[in-house]
């Protein structure tokens, strides 16, 4: 009867284990490799992080899977490490091809340099081309 009490706890608690939340940190660092098109400081910022805010895997995730969807990137990878201060983000990435040049047209109230300019101070990735998939055109 004992052992079967036993296991039954050791059982309890490894699914306890499981079911726990990712742990989260402040993250200190973003490093990004792998693209020519875009600078890092671009990328960092189409990921919506912020240097200090508290992170975990799933935030990882989400970030890796958005980067994809834009359409920019044929390969979007992340590693990441905890240490005392935080939590340190590698981000790598592949530029897809080909992008087409972006045509504005019966945008009367803007000039294309105006539009442009708003279009990229909402999205970081926006250089006047977009790639041919995905939703960054959106």
């Amino acid at each position: 009867m004992k052992r079967i009490v036993l296991v039954l706890l050791a059982c309890t608690s490894l699914l306890t284990a499981q079911t726990r939340k990712p742990a989260s940190s402040k993250l200190i660092s973003v490093k990004v490799t792998g693209s020519t098109r875009y600078t890092p400081d671009q990328i960092i910022a189409a990921t919506g992080l912020k240097l200090g805010q508290i992170v975990n895997d799933e935030d990882f995730k989400g970030v890796s899977q958005h980067l994809g969807e834009t359409g920019a990137f044929s390969d979007v990878a992340y590693t990441f490490e905890f240490n005392a201060e935080g939590i340190r983000l590698a981000l790598q990435v592949k530029d897809t091809n080909p992008f087409v040049p972006v045509r504005f047209e019966n945008f009367v109230w803007l000039t294309d340099q105006e539009l442009a300019d708003k279009l990229r101070t909402r999205e970081p990735l926006f250089q006047g081309q977009l790639p041919v998939g995905g939703d960054l055109a959106d």
